[in-house]
Formats: structure tokens, C-alpha cells, sequence
């Protein structure tokens, strides 16, 4: 097993770990397992370019792992109150959309990576998680949210042209 898959596979075990932190009241320790999990998802792409290492696993996995985690930790905040639940249900509906284009093309003998607003947006998802974890101004993840939204529709946009383009759809 390579070391980007092992970081896939600790990035999804991280996330019952967060969860049981967040659940806890233990918030500062949960925003330390997210903020781990999201670095493995920084690391896990740098070890897999730089060593060859991209294989079907990691093209498949680790846009899972994100949303798993991603998606975790906002039906969390939203638990919590700290999320509106809107938001929550605009990025969940985006991964599912997502994740039955690959699943589709992967029917078809294809591998759909991620596109560049999709990376992009997983970013900009995990940096405003973060941000209400430690409790930034209401301005700050305001922001945060207007870019998630509108990266989250052009990522969404971009994946279904590169279907279409590659006539998968």
C-alpha cells in the first residue's frame, strides 16, 4: 500500500475521532483532528504526484475521503447550530451528484479525477470548517460561504462538461 493510499485510509479513520472530540465539547481538539485530516488531504496528492504514485485508488478515494469528512463535519456543525442547514444540503447534494459521475463513468471504464475548482472548493470547504471551529468574526466565514457556494455550482458545472466532453454523459 502506498503512503498516499495509507494517508487516504487515516484521513476516513480521523473522522469518527473528530466527531467523538466535536460531540464531547472538546472543540479544540476537534478542530486538531480536522486540521490533521485536512492536511493528509494536502500531503496524499504532493506523495502520489512526486512519486507516481496516482493509481485508480487514490483518483477514486480521495475525493471520497474529503467528502466523507467534509460532509461529516457539517452535518455536525449543523447539529450544533453553527451551520445553516441549507449550506449543508447544497454541498452534500453537489458530492452526491459528484460521486455518481465518477461512479458512472467508472461503469464506462473511465477514472474522473478531480477538476481544479473541485480541489479548490474541498479547500475553501475544509478552511471555513475550520473557521467556525475557532470561532472567526461572522464576516470572515460569511465570505467563506459566498466563495464555498459559488465554487461549489462552477465545480459541479465543470465535472458534468468534463463527462460530457469525454462523452460519458
Amino acid at each position: 500500500m502506498t503512503v498516499p493510499a495509507k494517508l487516504i485510509l487515516l484521513r476516513i479513520l480521523l473522522i469518527p475521532v473528530f466527531l467523538a472530540l466535536f460531540f464531547s465539547g472538546l472543540q479544540i481538539y476537534a478542530l486538531a483532528v480536522f486540521a490533521l485530516a485536512a492536511i493528509t488531504d494536502l500531503f496524499d496528492g504532493i506523495i502520489a504526484r512526486a512519486r507516481g504514485q496516482m493509481t485508480d485508488f487514490v483518483k477514486i478515494m480521495d475525493p471520497l475521503a474529503d467528502k466523507l469528512l467534509i460532509c461529516s463535519a457539517l452535518i455536525a456543525l449543523v447539529s450544533a447550530g453553527a451551520v445553516a442547514a441549507w449550506l449543508a444540503i447544497l454541498i452534500v447534494a453537489r458530492d452526491f451528484i459528484i460521486t455518481g459521475l465518477r461512479l458512472m463513468a467508472a461503469g464506462k471504464g473511465a477514472v474522473l479525477g478531480a477538476v481544479i475548482t473541485g480541489k479548490a472548493n474541498t479547500a475553501f470547504q475544509m478552511f471555513l470548517i475550520m473557521a467556525i471551529l475557532v470561532g472567526v468574526p461572522d464576516i470572515i466565514v460569511t465570505i467563506l460561504v459566498y466563495i464555498v457556494v459559488i465554487l461549489t455550482v462552477i465545480s459541479t458545472a465543470e465535472n458534468l462538461m468534463k463527462m460530457r466532453s469525454r462523452g460519458l454523459l
